[in-house]
Formats: C-alpha cells, structure tokens, sequence
C-alpha cells in the first residue's frame, strides 16, 4: 500500500535491509483470515436469503392471512 507522506507525495512502502516490507507476517495472516471470515459471512448471507426467497410458505400464509382480512371486511 502507498501511504502519503507530509508532502502529499506517494511514498512506496519501507522496506527492512533484507528486502521484507516493515508489514509482520502476523499482520499479514490476520488481515487475510479477516477477508476470509467476511467472504464466508457474506455467502452464508447470501445462502440465507435463497432459503428464505426460495420457501413458499412465508408467501402462502401472508396471502392466506390477506385473504381472512379482507373476509372480515
């Protein structure tokens, strides 16, 4: 990642003497265990909803429960 520095320039990152970014390989793990666990929260979501859109039978029992209403009318 490119950071600005004071003069709002794009510095490249640091790198140490033996050529490694200053970013610890434990950062590194962490930052890509976190994309991972949102990846796997967003398809479970997602997986979810299908369930949810794909079940008739919320949409039976909200027309049946539309259907009593308008009978009490």
């Amino acid at each position: 990642m490119y950071k600005l520095d004071n003069n709002n320039k794009f510095q490249k990152p640091q790198k140490t003497p033996n050529g490694y970014n200053t970013k610890s390989y434990l950062q590194k793990i962490i930052t890509l265990i976190r994309s991972i666990t949102t990846i796997v929260i967003i398809i479970i979501l997602i997986t979810k909803l299908e369930k949810l859109y794909n079940n008739k039978d919320h949409i039976n029992l909200t027309k049946s429960i539309l259907r009593r209403l308008k009978e009490r009318e």
